[in-house]
């Protein structure tokens, strides 16, 4: 999508390089850590993921900080960090790993549980695998699996943090309401802003590697819009194209991102049901006419 363009282009080159340099030849390490900002609802996580499937032979390994469980929870289901060493072991043949971490913003968050979980995610960020791992069974992981883990993580693994950082984006939308609000580009937040976030100690482990996706325009809408009405089934064209543009200065107001055009499908396929639900017996189309569409078969799925 437009608004995702520019993004797309750095995080690509970061992985060109992390995969397609041979780190041994330089004095020191280089540090592909990249993360990936934006408000809610602009495609953050989804543009990680299509990172992964451009790069050949790269495995793409998905974590949420949410449902991170660290090392001793007494939870039964398995602990984050030994399902993270297993994957990095998987990719010992591959051209390399790509490790996404969402809502990484959430481990700033002044809790006694974010005190371990900051440690785990800071091993992570800087190639360390905790030793006296464990397996889903209870039994111990070998030191010689754990190295071998190890030097996947340190040698050909690029690691992207996902976050919305919302009270920046909050900010700035506040600071551009006035009497004649016009349009205004906002400031892509820096380490500085992410700073009164996060801990300084995670903001400086992604460094000048952080790349922001604004909000969405009203411009970037009407391209959404224009290809989705491309690939929308004929029947549902119009109806859904009149639904959107109902709403659409809403939902760039309020800022609702790409999440507003499946919402307004949704409600599309309420209403066209709602109108049937009240046809009478004479109002029905006549033989020959074109007939109403299966709704599970015939509207694609999603927004692509």
């Amino acid at each position: 999508l437009p608004h995702q363009l520019h993004s797309y282009e750095t995080l690509s080159a970061i992985a060109r390089v992390t995969f397609g340099v041979d780190r041994s030849q330089f004095p020191l390490q280089i540090r592909p850590n990249v993360c990936l900002v934006g408000p809610s609802g602009v495609g953050k996580t989804h543009l990680a993921g299509a990172i992964g499937q451009q790069m050949d032979d790269v495995k793409t390994y998905y974590v949420n900080v949410s449902t991170w469980l660290v090392m001793g929870s007494s939870h039964k289901a398995a602990l984050t960090w030994p399902r993270i060493q297993q994957f990095l072991e998987s990719c010992r043949n591959s051209q390399g790993a790509i490790i996404i971490v969402d809502e990484i913003d959430k481990i700033g968050d002044p809790t006694s549980w974010t005190t371990y979980l900051r440690s785990e995610v800071f091993d992570l960020l800087d190639w360390r695998i905790p030793r006296n791992l464990e397996d889903t069974d209870g039994a111990a992981i070998a030191e010689s699996s754990i190295a071998a883990a190890e030097e996947v993580l340190r040698t050909k693994t690029m690691i992207i943090g996902v976050g919305a950082f919302q009270r920046i984006w909050d900010s700035e939308s506040k600071e551009s309401i006035g009497f004649l609000p016009g349009v205004s580009k906002p400031r892509i937040p820096d380490a500085n802003d992410l700073s009164g976030t996060l801990p300084r100690e995670l903001s400086n482990r992604f460094g000048s590697n952080i790349i922001a996706i604004p909000p969405l325009a009203r411009a970037d809408y009407d391209k959404i819009l224009e290809s989705i009405l491309a690939r929308m089934p004929t029947y549902w064209r119009e109806r859904y194209a009149t639904v959107v543009r109902d709403r659409i200065d809403d939902a760039v107001r309020q800022a609702l991102g790409t999440r507003f055009f499946e919402e307004a499908l949704m409600q599309t396929l309420v209403r066209e049901r709602q109108e049937i639900a009240s046809f009478r017996p004479e109002t029905l189309p006549s033989k020959g006419s074109e007939s109403h569409p299966n709704v599970c078969g015939d509207v694609e799925q999603g927004i692509g």
